[in-house]
């Protein structure tokens, strides 16, 4: 474990700026106090917010064409939380995938992918997903992929509130 940094503003206690009260209040962005780092590496129109996508899931009820949610976070992360009918490809697994053969084998049983699919891929924060679609884009030629914009978190704010935020 790293020993206390002098220039931090937790570990010196003389020039503390954060405090319980700070923190309880709400007021401080946990994740942005923590570097959390926001790539905007794709375009506009490669990417779709989280009520399009819950539009996109509710068209799906009524026996339209099913989207397919690709989930880039860590297994553990999917088992903890996820949205119904997403798949987990973590984003180092899906970098290793080359063709679409791959892709499709690695989701033997889901008849959704194929070349034809619209596929939404979503992660925690809405980064690793860019990355994810970048490659599937880049890498696989897929053209019909869309990251989903800020991710599980914005979903929590934005569809569900009840969607857990970790």
């Amino acid at each position: 474990m790293r020993g206390r940094s002098p220039k931090c503003c937790i570990c010196n206690r003389e020039t503390r700026s954060i405090n319980k009260e700070l923190i309880e209040s709400g007021a401080l962005n946990y994740s942005v106090f923590c570097g959390k780092v926001n790539y905007n590496i794709l375009s506009q129109e490669e990417r779709i917010d989280v009520m399009q996508l819950n539009d996109l899931i509710s068209k799906n009820n009524e026996n339209l064409e099913t989207p397919l949610i690709i989930d880039v976070r860590t297994k553990e992360q999917f088992d903890i939380i996820s949205l119904s009918n997403s798949i987990n490809i973590p984003l180092p697994k899906l970098t290793k995938i080359k063709t679409l053969e791959e892709l499709k084998g690695a989701y033997k049983s889901d008849s959704r992918v194929n070349d034809k699919t619209n596929y939404y891929v979503i992660c925690r924060y809405g980064n690793d997903s860019q990355l994810a679609t970048d490659y599937l884009k880049n890498e696989l030629k897929l053209d019909n992929v869309k990251d989903v914009t800020g991710g599980l978190n914005s979903w929590s704010h934005y569809v569900d509130d009840k969607f857990p935020v970790y």
